[in-house]
Formats: C-alpha cells, sequence, structure tokens
C-alpha cells in the first residue's frame, strides 16, 4: 500500500483492508487498500490508496485525522492520473467553522 506519509513509531495498528473492484463479475484492474492506525492521544489516523493506475491511470491517496469522537480534523489528499498529472490539497477542519 502506498501512502502519503510513513506510519510513525508512536501509531498503533488497529486495522486495515483491501477491496478489489469489479465489473461483470470480473476484477476491474481497480484496488482500494486502507489502513487505520491509533495515536496516543485516542485519535486515528486513517489512510486510503485507491488505485486505478492499470485501468484508467487514476491514483488517489488520502489520510484522514479523526478525533477520539470519529469527526475529522484535517485530511490530505493526492491525485495522479494522466491528464492533470498531479494535484495535491490538505484540509484542516474546525469544529466551530
Amino acid at each position: 500500500m502506498r501512502h502519503l506519509h510513513p506510519t510513525a513509531f508512536h501509531e498503533r495498528f488497529a486495522a486495515s483492508g483491501i477491496y478489489t473492484y469489479g465489473q461483470n463479475g470480473q476484477p476491474s484492474g481497480i484496488t482500494e487498500s486502507w489502513t487505520i492506525h491509533l495515536l496516543p492521544d485516542n485519535s486515528r489516523l486513517i489512510r486510503v490508496d485507491y488505485d486505478a493506475r492499470a485501468a484508467s491511470g487514476t491514483s488517489i491517496l488520502t489520510e484522514a485525522l479523526c478525533d477520539e469522537n470519529g469527526n475529522i480534523q484535517r485530511f490530505d489528499i493526492r491525485l495522479d492520473n494522466q491528464t492533470l498529472k498531479q494535484a495535491r490539497a490538505s484540509f484542516t477542519i474546525f469544529r466551530d467553522h
């Protein structure tokens, strides 16, 4: 699985999975891998790798930081494809905004 930021030493593994997309009962060449890591303050870091490079040339990497209640505080995303080449964005979400 690819990621935007490497797993840090203080992250504790919680769960992971891989979903393989299909079309007409056959694999489409698209996979989505994800992991969840717990942080010392009870927040979670969720990493998702949507890989459609074999099917359409598109790749999306996402990382979301969620607080102990599951609210997203920050997320980073990177899109790679043949048209745009690469786009990146980072968002910080404040409770009052």
